[in-house]
């Protein structure tokens, strides 16, 4: 089994069984111990970004790629 449905399998059990089950379930797929106890207790390590950091982002015109100074708000 690929890991990353190991993990997928493993998060589902940690719901439902808790992580030592999700942990001896990983383990015996042989993921070492330490490391299948850290993939269950860290967490995703994506964090979503803001909205406004996109909203900002408009394509950028000729004057502007000229170095002519901002239009103001």
């Amino acid at each position: 089994m690929r890991t990353a449905a190991l993990v997928e399998h493993a998060l589902a059990l940690q719901e439902m069984a808790g992580t030592g089950a999700a942990a001896l379930f990983l383990h015996c797929h042989d993921v070492p111990l330490p490391t299948a106890l850290r993939v269950l207790t860290t967490g995703p390590h994506r964090k979503p970004a803001a909205p406004h950091l996109f909203a900002r982002l408009r394509p950028r015109t000729a004057a502007l790629a000229q170095g002519a100074p901002l239009p103001a708000r």
